[in-house]
């Protein structure tokens, strides 16, 4: 058992990360990757994780240190990114193994729950994802600190120079992600539990209170370097204590106990199960002493992310969850003859565990890998439809992730990814959630790109060339909608083009709220297709009286692009701008219409809904249509 347990859990940790080996770099890694590429060592301890000297941010340099020496091995191959991470895996697992074996002088109770450990789907973003190493290296550092501490005062070594290399791993962790604040702590609980005979003498004390000062120092150099100590991007959720610091406890449960249930919306079922295992869980606490330990574990290294809710955070504090069940298999784990039919059972439930998590953790990691090539096939069609962009341009990306897997490829990470493609530092990139939250189109300057039906459509062209009007009915020169109007229509129109240009405005009679839907305009073609859009209020169209200083401050609106103002006279105080603004609709393929329908969305237009909410005062086509 000595050293066959370590080599199995190490072959598992293996086998169940290796399929990630082929999966493209994602997101931050882009980000990181830049980072790895621009920022010198010595900057990584003077700045934030990207290198920037600013206010806030992620202090993680031995975790941009890692990435640093990745590069300088692997380059831009995403496969030896993975390689690091899965070793790490390996050796996060294997430290779980001899951390519980150390506290619970059971190796039966450390081989079940550290090979739990190792396979569990929970862990596939952080293991698969190369920007989640920032949890696995923080894990590594903090579980070599907490063994060699525990082994030097278990076996009552010299503790002096174990104490000074814990703390520097200690050090290591801290500096590596935020969630490592919480190790003084665990330091505590590790020495309350390793020779319980020992009293709080002075070496015990000297201990705890170095790993306290070690987070002291860490917390300063923040403040030192980004102007905070535990305040920025986003390490003031980590450690937002009030509120709702249970927000998310639930569904990492649920992660754990129904782990088919990951990468899929929670349901009833999944909740009361969780709920109810949650109860016994907290029974099994006063069962024995280990069971209090892995719950003083899990619920220790979880306070930093109870506000955040992502699988990759959940990576250390899991080591609870899984040195419970440890303790709740072990019982039927005899290796004393004869072998009985509760041995069997439970030896077939350990196994059966491990092969649900590996196979599910494989699906997983499919996720990830199908995703990851969507990113490679943007790259691709990037590059195929602009073999050079040399000079400095922005990109415009309209909903450029695409992954049917909720996993976005470009969250974060577009501008750098497009200098990697390019080799070139000038370029810049802004992501879009929708068509409809872009209004700063700069002709001449920016590519416009939108992913749709596995196609990456150029819209440039399209904004470019909207100019031709459609003409209104001649008894009404604008399709005015209300509550009590509520359908306007322009009908049998023969037009072909790609896209429409609405001009519109909003009454002031009433006061909508930003980002309301105000009106669904639908264009029918003529061979019965429809294409809806709904139109937004601060984004396409805004307030007459939007420009008012007096009524700005009521109002508070984005203010959606304006093509032209007039003013009205006939206020009764301060004459106030009628703006007319536009936004542009597109379907891309050329479609001839046949009809233009708006309907009014909101439950009031002014006084007994006899103002309108919307006016659209032009249509415009694509000139690339023909007449």
């Amino acid at each position: 058992m000595k050293w066959i347990a370590p080599v199995i859990i190490i072959i598992l940790a293996f086998v169940s990360a290796y399929q990630s080996i082929d999966v493209g770099f994602i997101s931050d890694d882009f980000v990181l990757l830049h980072t790895s590429q621009t920022v010198s060592i010595p900057r990584l301890f003077t700045a934030n994780w990207l290198g920037q000297v600013s206010s806030g941010g992620f202090y993680r340099p031995i975790t941009t240190l890692v990435w640093k020496l990745d590069y300088w091995c692997n380059g831009v191959n995403p496969s030896g990114y993975h390689k690091t991470n899965i070793i790490i895996h390996s050796m996060v697992s294997l430290l779980v193994f001899l951390y519980i074996r150390l506290v619970s002088e059971d190796d039966w109770i450390a081989f079940i729950s550290a090979s739990l450990f190792s396979v569990h789907p929970v862990h596939v973003e952080a293991t698969t994802w190369i920007s989640g190493r920032t949890d696995l290296i923080a894990s590594l550092f903090f579980l070599s600190s907490l063994f060699i501490l525990g082994h030097a005062y278990k076996y009552k070594l010299r503790p002096g120079f174990s104490i000074f290399i814990s703390l520097g791993l200690g050090l290591f962790s801290m500096l590596s992600k935020e969630i490592a604040f919480t190790l003084p702590f665990i330091v505590c609980l590790t020495l309350m539990n390793i020779h319980r005979e020992v009293t709080w003498r002075f070496p015990i004390k000297r201990t705890i209170v170095l790993f306290f000062l070690t987070l002291t120092t860490v917390l300063i150099l923040r403040k030192l370097f980004l102007g905070n100590f535990v305040a920025g991007y986003g390490t003031d959720t980590h450690f937002r204590i009030g509120g709702f610091i249970f927000t998310y406890l639930f569904q990492y449960l649920e992660w754990f106990l129904i782990p088919f249930r990951i990468g899929i919306e929670s349901g009833t079922l999944s909740w009361t199960i969780t709920v109810i295992s949650l109860i016994l869980l907290l029974l099994g606490a006063f069962l024995s002493r280990h069971t209090r330990l892995g719950i003083s574990w899990l619920i220790i290294t979880s306070l930093p992310i109870l506000n955040l809710c992502r699988q990759q955070y959940i990576y250390l504090p899991s080591l609870g969850f899984f040195w419970i069940l440890g303790v709740l298999i072990r019982p039927g784990i005899k290796t004393a003859r004869p072998i009985t039919a509760k041995t069997i059972i439970q030896w077939f439930v350990l196994v059966s565990m491990i092969g649900i998590y590996t196979v599910r953790s494989s699906e997983c990691i499919d996720m990830w890998r199908e995703t990851g090539k969507l990113g490679i096939w943007i790259e691709e069609t990037f590059k195929a439809n602009y073999p050079s962009i040399n000079q400095k341009k922005r990109i415009v990306f309209i909903k450029p992730s695409g992954s049917p897997y909720r996993i976005e490829i470009f969250q974060n990470g577009l501008t750098e990814a497009l200098q990697l493609w390019y080799k070139n530092p000038e370029l810049s990139a802004v992501r879009k959630f929708s068509f409809q939250t872009f209004n700063d189109y700069r002709k001449g300057d920016d590519i416009v790109l939108e992913v749709k039906n596995n196609r990456i459509w150029n819209l440039t062209d399209i904004y470019e060339t909207i100019s031709d009007f459609i003409p209104l009915p001649a008894k009404q020169q604008s399709m005015a909608i209300s509550s009590k109007t509520p359908t306007a229509e322009v009908s049998n129109l023969d037009v072909s083009c790609r896209g429409l240009r609405i001009y519109s405005s909003l009454a002031n009679s009433v006061w909508l709220p930003n980002n309301a839907s105000v009106a669904e305009l639908s264009v029918f073609f003529t061979d019965d297709s429809v294409e809806s859009f709904v139109i937004i209020c601060g984004k396409d169209t805004s307030e007459w009286a939007i420009s008012r200083k007096d009524v700005r401050p009521e109002v508070a609106h984005d203010i959606a692009p304006i093509i032209y103002s007039s003013y009205r006279e006939d206020a009764d105080e301060i004459p106030f701008p009628d703006n007319t603004f536009w936004s542009d609709y597109v379907w891309y393929e050329e479609h001839q219409i046949k009809a233009i329908k708006c309907r009014c969305l909101m439950p009031e237009s002014g006084p007994n809904g006899e103002i309108p909410v919307l006016e659209i005062k032009q249509i415009l086509v694509d000139v690339g249509g023909t007449r």
